[in-house]
């Protein structure tokens, strides 16, 4: 009965140890830190107005989810169990074969069927038109997915079917502009070398970008580029993304490699540009590029690329006399338009899973038009707000070619949304403009207080 006793209050013991302590650390002011990859949520604003707010209640909870002491030591925990079990620890992650981590949503693409097709490539060639009458060079370059170079280590799925199918029709869509594309080269490549990509992230390795990297550079430069001379330059121990998703601190080694087209020398140094503030500043994960190799691609040129186009700057930059690589595909955002309307040859690089809904639901054309906006035509637009919903009227005179109708922030505005025929542009300060392409046959119908935003029109010739 003793015993009985004894165990029955040292599980009262555990029991409440496990309640006051995390109580007792929080009190404290002990706060988790953030070991899945993701942002903690913010403590949300209080007050007697929003108590029985059940949204705020759950910004509350998710709140207290997140910063409650100890936190992170069951996420490790959880995370352990779940490895142990082959089970991941969240919908965003999949474990594939032989411990090789995919991002599931790289998976749940757009399924490109021939409606698809042809408002992609309609698409397309409007951006194509933009820059025939900016009289610049444009390269469309796609990044493949882990997935779609590694489906055997996935697994059996049918989530694969639509992500491979959307990458052969990307590849053979039939655009003005040829998308640049290297799936089965890099497929080559893994099979040689299973470090084409890194197991435990969502990207690619140098051994992984060379292939793309010499699909831009044959695209520009038929014959220039020289796969001998790609070397090693250091060895590093860096963190999986996925891994981190899954609460998991594990780390895996990676060579980094550079283009190295002898002889000539590139010098490589941080990029500025003036910000919203009109201060040069270094621009974050973004570099400036200069060779000295008399054969390298002449002029001023500036490659736009998401987080897979940093492994490309080392395989691309020997080959241009003069390269900008910019961190972000946005050629709209207010520090990047300067360096896009002063670049002779655009290079954009987007990862395959959001390459076809960036162009279409973002409109990639309209974001080149607002960066060129100088050098193209402008007209008035009138905001009609009587006989139903606001409307985004152009004014007469402006029917001929392809045009755009362009919300700019407001003065003293320092953020709003704003949505025409359900397509939603988010500014800000950094990002203050959106655009849309007006259809022949349709009207701009308003969502949002137009009274935020100053109205233009922009119009681009046919052909």
């Amino acid at each position: 009965m003793a015993l009985h006793r004894i165990l029955r209050f040292g599980q009262i013991a555990i029991v409440a140890t496990c309640l006051t302590a995390p109580a007792a650390m929080y009190a404290a002011g002990d706060r988790s830190p953030s070991i899945d990859n993701r942002p903690l949520a913010a403590r949300p604003d209080i007050s007697a107005s929003n108590l029985l707010d059940t949204t705020v209640a759950n910004q509350f909870d998710q709140y207290l989810d997140d910063s409650f002491p100890l936190r992170d030591e069951a996420v490790k925990l959880n995370s352990f169990v779940a490895r142990w079990l082959g089970d991941s620890t969240t919908d965003e992650v999949r474990i594939g074969r032989d411990g090789w981590l995919f991002l599931r949503s790289s998976t749940s693409q757009l399924c490109l069927d021939p409606p698809v097709d042809q408002d992609l490539a309609a698409a397309i060639d409007r951006v194509h038109n933009v820059f025939v009458h900016v009289d610049k060079q444009l390269v469309l370059a796609i990044a493949p997915d882990k997935a779609s170079i590694f489906s055997d280590l996935y697994g059996s799925d049918r989530e694969l079917d639509c992500m491979l199918a959307a990458a052969d029709r990307l590849r053979t869509l039939d655009t003005s502009v040829p998308l640049v594309t290297a799936w089965e080269e890099t497929r080559a490549a893994a099979a040689l070398n299973e470090a084409a990509y890194r197991r435990l992230d969502t990207h690619w390795t140098s051994v992984g970008a060379a292939a793309t990297a010499r699909a831009i550079v044959d695209d520009i430069a038929p014959g220039l580029w020289q796969p001998e001379h790609i070397v090693e330059i250091s060895q590093i121990d860096a963190a999986g993304d996925l891994s981190l998703l899954l609460g998991r601190q594990e780390s895996e080694p990676e060579i980094i490699s550079a283009a190295d087209p002898a002889p000539g020398t590139t010098t490589t140094t941080p990029l500025m540009v003036v910000d919203r503030n009109g201060d040069t500043v270094e621009k974050r994960f973004s570099r400036s590029s200069r060779s000295t190799w008399s054969e390298a691609i002449g002029g001023t040129s500036l490659l736009l690329g998401d987080s897979f186009g940093f492994r490309l700057n080392l395989l691309v930059a020997p080959y241009f006399t003069e390269i900008d690589v910019v961190d972000g595909v946005s050629p709209h955002v207010l520090d990047v338009r300067p360096l896009v309307s002063a670049a002779d040859l655009i290079i954009r690089e987007q990862v395959q899973r959001d390459f076809a809904f960036d162009v279409l639901n973002r409109d990639l054309a309209a974001q080149f038009v607002i960066a060129f906006a100088d050098k193209l035509e402008r007209f008035g637009v009138e905001i009609v707000c009587t006989g139903g919903p606001c409307r985004a009227v152009p004014e007469a005179g402006a029917e001929v070619g392809d045009r755009y109708v362009i919300a700019t922030l407001a003065d003293g505005v320092q953020a709003a949304n704003i949505l025409i025929n359900g397509s939603v542009r988010v500014l800000d300060l950094d990002e203050p403009a959106g655009g849309w392409f007006i259809p022949a046959d349709r009207e701009m119908i308003i969502e949002g207080d137009p009274a935020l935003f100053t109205w233009s029109g922009t119009a681009v010739p046919l052909g």
